[in-house]
Order: structure tokens, then sequence, then C-alpha cells
């Protein structure tokens, strides 16, 4: 049982508790506005937003795309171009593959979970600015970002449903138009991406291609401490059974906030509906993630408790771009 002692100081006072450090939605669009500016004075041409579509409350749900000459070159954006690999630390390692690879990253879906809040506006201020991970990147990527999935849950301060009452992440096996716009928009994403000339009526099967690099839903867990991250099974005699568990390795190499041995890799029962095992089983996404961050904090070497702060899962934000650099160069390295 929690229990804490507060002296009030003031008569008549309000005073306002808190389960984690409040992140609403009046301060995501303040986020992105801001980070649309510094782009613009970089003279960046790689960030634009978009409505992905309206909540059932009617709020437009953002969705950003980062990638290199986005702007520049709206047409082929979307295709690898070597004159970008000029200078001397791109050459240290040179995609061979032709198109770049598509990351979905979201967040939010549980309206009470702003640690995951956190992680995203690390995750996109670093993937925007002018480190050598994030500059390269851009280049050999597609990103698209929805920072609240549930904008609704968090304007009127639900902690796990939308508007109508529902958990968004048990509605991805058949999500339904008018209750949960949000999720069929993001299952038309990838469906657009998988399926770049529509799906026809005879597929069983997603393609073999990874048309989809990674999908990830950043997530806060009540229970266990640290950041890990649980993903889909494969048997141990398949080739994914170790490839998917390169992410969360590299991220514990990353960081000791991450811990590597609480990652999951199975499907329960209760988690069938959830994005991670809907999308991994609709359309083979082999690197389809929940990224949990505890909402109290990490154990250290000394096996004690330290607290997360804004600053310090905005940095995991930052840990998740650089393991997904250093995944392209080890996948890069194995194509030579």
């Amino acid at each position: 049982m929690l229990s804490f002692v507060y002296e009030f100081q003031f008569p008549e006072d309000k005073t306002f508790f808190s389960y984690c450090f409040p992140y609403d939605f009046s301060k995501l669009v303040d986020f992105i506005s801001t980070q649309k500016q510094t782009v613009r004075n970089l003279g960046g041409d790689f960030l634009k937003e978009n409505v992905l579509c309206q909540s059932l409350g009617g709020v437009d749900v953002p969705l950003l795309t980062i990638s290199s000459r986005l702007t520049s070159d709206p047409e082929n954006y979307q295709t690898i171009k070597m004159q970008e690999f000029n200078d001397s630390y791109s050459r240290i390692s040179l995609p061979f593959y032709k198109k770049k690879k598509n990351i979905i990253i979201c967040a939010r879906v549980h309206p009470g979970e702003s640690n995951s809040s956190y992680m995203m506006q690390g995750f996109l201020k670093y993937l925007c600015g002018n480190s050598l991970q994030a500059r390269e990147l851009r280049k050999r990527c597609v990103f698209k970002i929805i920072p609240m999935v549930n904008p609704d849950g968090v304007i009127i301060g639900n902690y796990r449903t939308n508007m109508a009452g529902n958990d968004l992440n048990r509605k991805y096996h058949a999500p339904d138009e008018k209750l949960h716009p949000t999720v069929c928009a993001i299952k038309k994403l990838v469906s657009q991406i998988v399926y770049p000339e529509g799906k026809s009526e005879d597929a069983q099967q997603p393609p073999e291609e990874e048309r989809v690099f990674a999908f990830i839903d950043m997530h806060g867990h009540s229970r266990k401490k640290n950041v890990f991250i649980y993903g889909p099974y494969y048997p141990l005699h398949h080739d994914r059974y170790l490839k998917m568990r390169i992410i969360p390795k590299l991220l514990s190499e990353e960081t000791s906030k991450f811990r590597f041995f609480s990652c999951k890799f199975r499907i329960e029962r209760s988690k069938e509906k959830a994005a991670r095992i809907v999308l991994w089983r609709e359309f083979n996404i082999m690197n389809c993630f929940t990224f949990e961050a505890s909402f109290h904090g990490a154990l250290n070497d000394e096996r004690q408790t330290e607290e997360f702060t804004p600053e310090s899962l905005e940095k995991m934000g930052e840990s998740l771009v650089n393991s997904l650099y250093e995944y392209f160069l080890i996948l890069e390295e194995e194509d030579r």
C-alpha cells in the first residue's frame, strides 16, 4: 500500500497530485511548432507535419515524417541517393539497398503513460538534430511518427482509454472507423507501405520482404523497473530468433537504464489484440515492439533504484536513435 504525507501550505488552494510527470496535448503542439521552427532555422528539409486523422473528439492527430530531401525532392526522397554519402563520415558504411527503410514510431495510446511522451520528445529532438547518427539515419530511413495516438484521452484526463471508454491498444484486430479512427488510420498507414499498389483480394499472406523495417510503440510500465522491450515470438530454429533481439541488445549496451533480461519475446493471450502482435501477424514486421519505461526508475550497478526524470527519459529516446544507427551499420556490414 502506498501512503504519503503532504502539508498544505495555503488555505483554499488547489493542489494536484500526478502519477507521473504531466505531458498534455498543448505541450506536444508547442513542441512540434518549436521543432519545426528550429529545423527551418537550420535550413533543414527533413521534417514535415501532416494530420493522420481526426480523433473521435474531433482533434487533429499529428503525423510527423522525417527523412532527408523530404521537401526538396518530394517525388524521390524515399530512394537512397548515393550523392548524400560523399563525406568521410558517411563513407564509413554505405547502404546497398535502393529504397529507404520505413520505421513507424508512436506513443501515448494510453493517456496516463506520460513518460512515453518524454521518450518520444527526446527521440524527436535528437533525430532532428545535427549528430552523425541522426544525419545518417535520415539518409537511410523514412520515419513516420505519431507522437500522441490518443489525444482525446489525454485532454479529458483518462488513464488508459479513449473518449468512448475503449483501450485502443486492444482494438487493432478489428477497429471501428467511428469509435477508433486513429487505430484505423495507423493500420491504413502500414498497409499503404506494405502494399503500395493496394492489397489484392487473393493476398493471404504479407510479402516476405520487410517493407516496414520497425514498428515501435512507446509505453509506460507500472510494475517493473528499468526500460525494456516486448516483442513477437519466433522459435529457436527460426532465422529471425536472434535478429529480432539485436535492437534490444544494442540498447542495453548503449545505456544501463535499459535491461535486456527484462525483455520478453512471446505472445500472451491477453495481448493478442495489441498493436505489436496484430501488426506483426498481418504485415510481417519483425521488429514490432512495445518500448516500455518504468514509472518508477532503473536499478543502477549497486542495485539501487534511481528515479527517472524528464531529462533521463528524453535521453532514453536518444539512445533509441543511436541503437537504430548501430543496427544499420551491422546490417550493412553483413551485406558487404
